[in-house]
């Protein structure tokens, strides 16, 4: 259940106790833990912590809170749980000391995280830089930037078009909702594309993305057989040539515009 308010140090320990006794009776193999509009002080920073380090909690979602990078260092610190497979954050402006901390941490640990979520975050392009970096030799297979404030150019389109490529645990992509990823975005991402067979889902909804961009996209699912699953907002007033590439595309890949 989500915990609002100061309470939730106070709730920590009493979580951890209450997951002794469940595990004992095995009523449980995993749980998630979020925590909703809290500005984190250090010791709740370290109490929870602490707390998905001593228990099974398999997912840690901050929603609504506030965080300084010093707390941001010291929450990292005690995430050392082999359960912990997923961790995300929603509505957190994180700024860019903080995205170092956590991607030092990612870089940096034996963690076991499989699911990475910023959603409406504001990283901006060098929080995604810094993430992405940090993911290279990490077993992440899902990643969501969506609502980032991402922008993409030649620099950071050549650095996401490397990651996609040479990244191939990577199973899911969700950029949606950064709307200057554009169609320079969608060209680079389309060039990974053509060399990358794993990644099976790709969400680029409301990226600004003209045809030009679609029809990028669509012209490397010529080559690629791994997408399953490519989502975008709208058709952009492709032409009839253009609808008969999406059509091509379909044949292995589900496209939703």
């Amino acid at each position: 259940s989500p915990i609002v308010g100061r309470e939730m140090v106070l709730v920590a320990n009493c979580l951890y106790e209450a997951h002794e006794k469940m595990e004992k009776l095995n009523f449980i193999n995993s749980r998630p833990l979020v925590i909703i509009g809290i500005a984190l002080s250090a010791s709740d920073c370290l109490s929870l912590g602490s707390l998905v380090a001593r228990s099974n909690i398999n997912c840690v979602c901050l929603m609504e809170c506030s965080i300084s990078p010093t707390h941001m260092k010291y929450f990292t610190q005690q995430l050392n749980s082999p359960y912990l497979d997923s961790l995300g954050m929603s509505g957190i402006s994180i700024d860019e000391h903080c995205i170092k901390i956590l991607s030092n941490w990612l870089a940096n640990t034996d963690s076991n995280i499989k699911e990475l979520m910023f959603i409406f975050c504001n990283i901006g392009c060098n929080g995604m830089a810094y993430i992405i970096t940090s993911l290279k030799n990490h077993p992440v297979h899902t990643l969501a930037l969506n609502g980032s404030n991402i922008q993409i150019d030649q620099t950071n389109g050549v650095m996401l078009q490397t990651f996609i490529t040479c990244t191939p645990h990577l199973k899911s992509l969700n950029l949606s909702v950064n709307v200057q990823v554009s169609d320079i975005g969608a060209y680079y991402i389309g060039q990974a594309l053509e060399c990358n067979n794993t990644l099976e889902e790709l969400c680029m909804s409301y990226c600004g993305i003209t045809k030009k961009g679609m029809l990028a996209l669509f012209q490397s699912l010529r080559v690629n057989k791994g997408l399953t699953q490519l989502d975008l907002e709208e058709r952009c007033g492709l032409s009839k040539a253009g609808l008969a590439v999406i059509s091509s595309a379909k044949k292995h890949c589900n496209v939703h515009l």
